[in-house]
C-alpha cells in the first residue's frame, strides 16, 4: 500500500501519535530519565488557534507511521522573514525507507511554501544524523547545537 500524507489538527492526531512520540522520545532523548515526555496540549492548541503550527502524518492503510510537526514564526532578529522550524520529525523504523522520511519532508516543504514562508529550519541529531536527506533536498548547514545538563544527573 501507499502511504498517504496529510495535514491534520493537533487534537486529531495527538492520541494516536503519543505512543509514537514515546518511541521516539526512547530513540533518541539525549538524557531519556530527564527528558519524559510530557506535551504542552495548550501550547500546542493555542499555536495552531494563531495558525503557528503545522502538523503533516503519513499514514499507511489509515495507521499512523509518521509525523512532521513545524513551528512558523516571523524571526525575532528578521521582523519580515517568515520561518517555518521543524518541531519534531519521525517515520517508524519499520517504515524508514529511502523515500517515506523524504516525502513527507517534501510535503512538510510544500505546504511552508504555500503559507508564505520565506526558510525552513530542519533539525538532526549527533546520534541519529539524517543531515543528507537535508543535504540532497538543498538544505544548507547553519548552527551547532550543544546541550549541558544542570541538575547534576
Amino acid at each position: 500500500m501507499s502511504v498517504v500524507f496529510a495535514r491534520e489538527k493537533y487534537d486529531q492526531i495527538i492520541g494516536e501519535g503519543l505512543p509514537l512520540l514515546e518511541r521516539h522520545r526512547l530513540e533518541v532523548a539525549k538524557f531519556p530519565d530527564l527528558m519524559k515526555l510530557e506535551i504542552d496540549a495548550d501550547m500546542y492548541r493555542l499555536l495552531e488557534g494563531k495558525d503557528r503550527l503545522y502538523i503533516a502524518s503519513a499514514r499507511e492503510n489509515g495507521e499512523l507511521i509518521g509525523y512532521f510537526s513545524i513551528f512558523v514564526n516571523n524571526h525575532h532578529h528578521y521582523k519580515r522573514l517568515l520561518v517555518a522550524t521543524e518541531d519534531v520529525i519521525y517515520v517508524r523504523p519499520d517504515h524508514r525507507d529511502p523515500f517515506t522520511g523524504i516525502l513527507l519532508l517534501r510535503f512538510g516543504e510544500q505546504a511552508m511554501r504555500t503559507r508564505g514562508c520565506h526558510v525552513i529550519i530542519g533539525r538532526t541529531k549527533v546520534e541519529h544524523d539524517h543531515g543528507r536527506i537535508y543535504q540532497r533536498l538543498g538544505y544548507h548547514p547553519m548552527d551547532t547545537v550543544w546541550i549541558k545538563r544542570l541538575d547534576g544527573g
